[in-house]
């Protein structure tokens, strides 16, 4: 189906040449020029409820007794001006209407402007502010001609047919079936029935281009036709359900049939019959209203319920109907046109009224002083003169949003504690006690909430219903209020108040701890003692009971010792509890607690101590303290070196013991030992009881890597004494590590190491009596030559060569140890004697001709008394002056 409104206001489905739209065109504004259209088809309806739930208008809801309405129309500034039902500014007061018992109004036949529905507030009921006027509500022309209501059964504008009949041919017949789709046509058939009664012709044409079915007839033609929408079917026989069950009303919309049409003589009958089956139909007959020249410039407005008095059967159904035949015949020649036939209806707007109920919220802020949540009459009582606050909860969170829900309402509570809030709409409402009850001076200073379970919407009355809300005071959180639901066990029988939101609120003191590290050691210095001083205080103003202190230290502490002032301390593992007992309003007490800080232990130290009491916190940000400490390492490295094989000598190697201590405190990390090795000596080996031990160029690294605290690595490091080193040998090795080492007069050691070289010495002599002893009165030889021949312990080859002195000595200094021998060259004038093999050598060696071989000197040999005797030579006259004298 097409909705009437689109023919009527120039919206044609079908797309035409630029002559055909303006043809068209023309025609409508012709029509419209001369406002031949209904004017009146607009209309404001609604209804007026109590609305229980707050959800708009169901089932649920009453009506409320008699209520007045006024209706104002606008004058074009586009407010309302007026008030009470008398007109003001530029509105026009149009109508006045009272509900029915249902509670419904309605403005009919109305035309086209902007109105106001204003709505009079009956006794005993509320509204919410603003609503006592609706917003403008506005009826198109389109609206007020009926068209938005209806359904068009056929503009003209497809299937253009013409039909003619005379005395020759005294009927004829058309038959147009619109393509798919279309909905110009109910139906999509039109059937065309011509009849000619006397005269000279009658015509019959549809013109799709005017959009005009137009009857004709020649000076003193009489005839008529007939016009049937029945669906597709090709025949003038009607099909009385051939639409299949229309809606002419679009579902209650429209209430009247309306043809576009009009006649150029008075009194040309029309018969309108609509049809919901064969059996059931009604027909309505009247005549074609006057027109100029017959064009179809009038609307025929038939009301449906007029076809109420012709009825066959049960009468035609509107809502389902299966045919509609119009019958149009002249006792007289006439000329007559229709352009548009279909249904129209008024288009109602709806405005609705909802009014509430007054409802009451209280009641009740008390001193709780067992603090259990529960009003106990017997022996608690409300408090006065305390700041309430309603607010709406506009976000619908539940909960009260500071800045977004809005304030509704405010009081304070009677003597008895007592407060209420009246005339609420229904809603979800939060109540607070105003953070400037809790100030200096306020009426709640030094009370916080009750510890009860806040729920206040489980309507149980004298328990509290408050959370604290930092600074905005106790809020409750959402109560919904609605219309005869509220309880009756909250201290009346009404079930529109509540009185069940309490506020429970107890007097508090302030219990505050400050931990802190005692000036004894003002350092968390891993392996070293830490001192906390744990300080209580109670603020007030009330004396504390059962104050508590709890510590539960870091693993990286352990509990050396713990002190209180008053009451006694546990410890457990490294937890620790001090029940302090009672603590007077202003009163202190102070536990000490001596730790130490694991040696192994870097970064921070936070250790946290707890108060608790009996009574209520106000401020419990104090009962906790917190201190963090930045852990340093400090340790005293200590080194020690000592040698062995001293003294020495070149060639011969020492053997040096660097014994490193970690006296703490702390667990050192990166110890290294660097030993510089003096002129003289040269690198043999070295090793360590940990980490490596390496040598640049006479440098010896012994890293050494971590060393807890209490702990000892050595490190032994094997040199050689260097040829031609003589003297002493210092050596000197430091210990350093990446921890801080207070104590820097241990860090280093140094060893002296004497270098002893070895000497060979002896005489030559003549050994007059050849006992091979140098004795007292024998005569020393002078600038005999002895030779040291040998090797020393460096592998070196030695040859020295030296003549004895006066005394017939001689002496080689500065050996290294070795082995070695000594060879004198025989003296010119002597023979050979006793040579001797002296003392002090590692190995003497063997005494032989001229020589003595295999002494072995070692480190510090001072080999002595190596002599060669000799002997004169024994000439002739000798050896007879020897005889002689008895020799």
């Amino acid at each position: 189906m097409r909705p009437l409104r689109d023919l009527l206001l120039g919206k044609s489905k079908k797309t035409t040449s630029k002559k055909k739209r303006a043809r068209r065109g023309l025609r409508l504004e012709s029509l419209e020029g001369r406002q031949l259209l209904a004017a009146d088809f607009g209309g404001i309806t609604g209804t007026v409820y109590n609305d229980l739930t707050d959800n708009g208008l169901t089932g649920d809801d009453l009506a409320p007794s008699t209520v007045t309405l006024y209706l104002f129309r606008d004058g074009g500034n586009g407010t309302f001006d007026s008030t009470a039902g008398v007109a003001g500014g530029d509105d026009v007061l149009v109508d006045t209407q009272t509900t029915d018992a249902n509670g419904e109004y309605a403005f009919d036949r109305l035309i086209e402007g902007d109105y106001f529905v204003e709505r009079i507030l009956p006794a005993g009921l509320i509204a919410k502010p603003g609503s006592d006027v609706s917003a403008m509500t506005s009826i198109t022309a389109s609206e007020a001609s009926g068209v938005d209501a209806g359904v068009q059964v056929d503009d003209f504008s497809e299937g253009s047919q013409s039909l003619e009949a005379d005395a020759g041919t005294t009927s004829d017949q058309g038959f147009f079936s619109a393509p798919a789709g279309s909905q110009s046509i109910l139906g999509r058939e039109r059937d065309l029935m011509l009849n000619y009664t006397s005269g000279f012709r009658v015509n019959l044409d549809v013109d799709t281009n005017a959009g005009v079915l137009t009857y004709s007839s020649t000076s003193g033609a009489f005839g008529g036709y007939t016009v049937d929408y029945d669906g597709i079917d090709g025949s003038s026989s009607l099909d009385a359900t051939g639409l299949g069950g229309v809606d002419l009303t679009n579902s209650g919309s429209a209430d009247q049939l309306m043809v576009m049409m009009g006649a150029d003589i008075a009194g040309v009958p029309i018969t309108i019959t609509v049809y919901t089956d064969a059996a059931n139909f009604s027909t309505f007959s009247t005549v074609v209203p006057v027109t100029a020249g017959g064009v179809a410039s009038d609307e025929l407005l038939i009301p449906m319920t007029a076809f109420d008095t012709n009825q066959t059967g049960t009468g035609a159904d509107f809502s389902n109907v299966g045919a509609i035949r119009a019958e149009i015949s002249g006792a007289a020649a006439f000329d007559s046109q229709v352009s548009v036939v279909g249904t129209v209806g008024q288009t109602n707007k709806t405005v609705d009224f909802a009014l509430y109920e007054p409802l009451t919220l209280g009641d009740l802020v008390w001193d709780d002083l067992n603090n259990n949540g529960l009003f106990d009459s017997a022996t608690e009582s409300g408090i006065g003169n305390v700041a309430v606050i309603l607010y709406e909860d506009t976000d619908g969170n539940g909960a009260f949003t500071p800045g977004t829900d809005l304030l509704a309402d405010s009081t304070t509570t009677n003597a008895s504690g007592i407060y209420t809030f009246t005339n609420l709409l229904p809603g979800d409402y939060i109540v607070q006690l105003a953070e400037s009850n809790f100030g200096t001076g306020g009426t709640l200073n030094n009370f916080v909430s009750s510890s009860g379970v806040a729920d206040p919407n489980n309507d149980v009355n004298d328990d509290d219903n408050g959370e604290a809300l930092a600074g905005y005071g106790i809020v409750s959180a959402a109560i919904t209020l609605l219309a005869n639901s509220e309880p009756s066990t909250d201290g009346d029988a009404d079930n529109d108040t509540n009185l069940s939101l309490d506020f429970g609120v107890v007097s508090t003191l302030d219990i505050q701890i400050v931990k802190s590290l005692s000036t004894t050691t003002p350092n968390a210095v891993a392996g070293d003692e830490l001192t906390y001083v744990l300080t209580v205080t109670n603020a007030g103003p009330i004396d504390g009971t059962g104050v508590t202190v709890t510590d539960t230290l870091p693993a990286s502490l352990s509990i050396v010792s713990t002190t209180t002032s008053q009451g006694s301390v546990t410890s457990n593992g490294n937890g620790l509890t001090a029940n302090l007992g009672n603590l007077a309003s202003g009163a202190t007490a102070t536990i000490t607690v001596v730790t130490t800080l694991a040696a192994s232990a870097t970064g921070t130290v936070s250790n946290t101590a707890n108060v608790t009491s009996n009574e209520t916190d106000s401020d419990p940000t104090n009962n906790q303290s917190t201190v963090v400490n930045t852990i340093s390492q400090e340790t005293d490295l200590s080194i020690t070196k000592t040698d062995v094989g001293d003294p020495t000598s070149p060639g011969n190697t020492i053997d040096y013991t660097l014994t490193v201590t970690n006296n703490g405190p702390s667990n050192a990390t990166g110890v290294v030992v660097t030993d510089n090795l003096p002129t003289g000596v040269t690198f043999v080996s070295g090793t360590g009881s940990q980490g490596t031990v390496t040598n640049n160029n006479g440098v010896i690294t012994a890293n050494v890597g971590n060393l807890a605290s209490g702990s000892t690595a050595t490190v032994s490091i094997r040199v050689s004494v260097a040829s031609g080193t003589t003297g002493t040998i210092s050596n000197q090795a430091t210990v350093t590590g990446n921890e801080n080492d207070p104590i820097t007069t241990n860090n280093s050691s140094s060893t002296t190491t004497t270098v002893q070289l070895a000497s060979l010495s002896g005489f030559s002599y003549i050994d007059a009596d050849n006992d091979g002893v140098f004795d007292a009165g024998e005569t020393p030889l002078e600038g005999t030559t002895v030779q040291l021949i040998g090797t020393d312990l460096l592998g070196g080859v030695v040859s020295r060569t030296t003549v004895t002195d006066a005394t017939g000595a001689y002496t080689f200094d500065n050996l290294n140890p070795g082995t070695y021998r000594v060879v004198e060259t025989q003296p010119a004038g002597y023979r050979d004697g006793i040579v001797t093999a002296g003392t002090g050598a590692d190995n003497n060696g063997t005494a032989g001709s001229g020589m003595i071989d295999g002494i072995v000197l070692g480190t510090g040999d001072a080999a002595v008394n190596f002599n060669f005797g000799e002997l004169l030579e024994m000439s002739k006259r000798r050896f007879l002056a020897s005889f002689v004298n008895g020799q």
